[in-house]
């Protein structure tokens, strides 16, 4: 499972992107 952020906010990961946008990817392993 593969989440995303789109400027800070939580996305689907078909969300398209836009120009100047801020874009983060967390895999399935990112924890704390």
């Amino acid at each position: 499972m593969l989440r995303c952020a789109l400027n800070q906010h939580m996305v689907d990961p078909h969300t398209s992107l836009q120009d100047e946008a801020e874009a983060a990817f967390f895999p399935s392993v990112t924890g704390g």
